[in-house]
């Protein structure tokens, strides 16, 4: 006997759908088309009001038309539902207890009779609504829609000397720190259900820590990560780097306190970020060490414009906050659960060893290696960055960043300072020249 399949209500009324349009009715041929029983394409014919209707409502991709226990009230579900997505979107922590709260308040509002929001109630809602218990990954004292201000007016920073030098891809470039441990724990592991205890074992270097700067450009292209690693005298150990095996995409350095210092900027900019015979874009985050006299005269002297990202919005607006440092650190863990899993030489005490500095450095060029040119490319236009000038690419922005952005250059502007234009702006307005965002031919 053949094994009973079952089919969902979207490919129901597509085999009607070929019926009506492609077979004029004929239920043989749509049957042979589609491989299935031609009693239950009739079936599906009577029924297909009900498909249509059911397919228009929040769980179109169900098998079965009524799954589960009847809903007593549809008002209070979808409106349990509009209270998580207006809490959500406040940044506001909704706990299933604030569900359960929640829905007894509308239930008694509604006089339902019988109604409970019983913790099994909470667990079929989440299914019907593809709800589920996320842990949170950013934390703010705002949410997005509160930065308004701040991102149109680093748009524009970013808008002003793209129109004025249209760089290519390649050279509009974005750098972050990252702060890395030797050890490495992922915060989930699998166990079986009802242990008291889970246990995960480390080698006590959880705070042992290291710094990452990583640079990137729009077109996907990596420059070498530069590790910065802690150490007494601000130096490492000669006898360390003879015998360190580095890497082609990584650069190593030392500070005292394993931190991107000034002192620092300055190798990363002469190492990694190095010269360049065009004209350069720079996007970089409020960090103290960016914005020293000293550090943006070296900048001019290397053709780098500068465009700082406001404070608080690293979150929202810096592609390798965006889209790279997960996939990156990520890699990192990777390399970590494997090493661990590996036979370990003990100290004396009896303990594991601690992972050595040529670990780490191996383990940043492998998981530097597997961040792919395309999650670059894609967290550049995410943060509305490498758009194209003619806007035809604003759809792939993130959904707080303005559109149909105008901005004003000065006419001849060969590089003035923002401050001088935002002055231009509004004491000379005549001598500028407005261009329209929505205008602009591609670069």
């Amino acid at each position: 006997m053949p094994r009973r399949q079952s089919y969902t209500v979207e490919f129901k009324l597509a085999t009607l759908d070929y019926l009506e349009h492609f077979a004029n009715g004929n239920v043989s041929q749509t049957a042979e088309e589609f491989g299935i029983d031609r009693k239950m394409i009739r079936e599906w014919r009577t029924n297909r009001d009900r498909f249509i209707q059911h397919d228009r409502g929040t769980e179109k991709k169900k098998r079965k038309l009524h799954p589960g226990r009847h809903i007593l009230s549809q008002e209070v579900d979808q409106a349990v539902l509009d209270y998580l997505n207006n809490e959500r979107a406040e940044g506001r922590v909704v706990r299933n207890k604030d569900l359960q709260r929640k829905a007894m308040e509308l239930a008694g509002a509604e006089q339902l009779q019988g109604f409970r929001a019983s913790p099994m109630w909470v667990k079929r809602w989440k299914k019907r609504h593809g709800v589920c218990t996320r842990r949170g990954t950013c934390t703010n004292q705002r949410v997005p829609a509160d930065y308004g201000d701040q991102l149109l007016a680093f748009r524009r920073s970013v808008l002003r000397p793209r129109l004025r030098n249209l760089y290519p891809l390649i050279h509009i470039l974005n750098m972050d720190q990252t702060m890395v441990r030797f050890d490495m724990l992922p915060k989930r592991t699998n166990d079986t259900k009802g242990a008291k205890i889970v246990r995960t074992k480390t080698t006590r270097a959880e705070k042992r820590g290291f710094t990452v700067a990583l640079l990137v450009a729009a077109d996907g292209t990596k420059f070498p990560a530069f590790i910065i690693f802690r150490e007494r005298n601000g130096n490492i150990p000669q006898r360390v780097l003879l015998h360190m095996q580095v890497p082609d995409n990584v650069r190593v350095s030392a500070t005292r306190n394993g931190w991107m210092t000034r002192e620092s900027l300055f190798v990363w900019i002469e190492r990694v970020l190095g010269h360049s015979d065009q004209r350069r874009l720079l996007v970089l985050d409020q960090y103290a060490a960016h914005r020293t006299a000293n550090v943006q005269a070296a900048m001019g002297e290397r053709d780098v414009d500068l465009a700082s990202i406001p404070g608080g919005c690293t979150a929202l607006a810096q592609p390798i906050d965006v889209g790279i440092v997960k996939p990156f650190k990520d890699a990192l863990r990777d390399s970590w659960v494997q090493w661990m899993t590996q036979p370990r030489p003990l100290t004396a005490a009896g303990n594991l060893r601690q992972p050595l500095r040529q670990d780490v450095v191996t383990w940043v060029g492998q998981a530097w290696e597997r961040v792919g040119a395309q999650t670059i490319v894609t967290s550049f236009l995410r943060c509305a960055i490498s758009n194209a000038l003619d806007g035809s690419q604003d759809d792939q922005t993130l959904e707080w960043f303005p559109d149909n952005i105008q901005v004003q250059l000065p006419r001849g502007g060969d590089g003035e300072d923002e401050e001088e234009e935002e002055e231009n702006e509004s004491s000379d307005e005549g001598d500028d020249m407005e261009v329209d965002f929505g205008e602009m031919g591609d670069e």
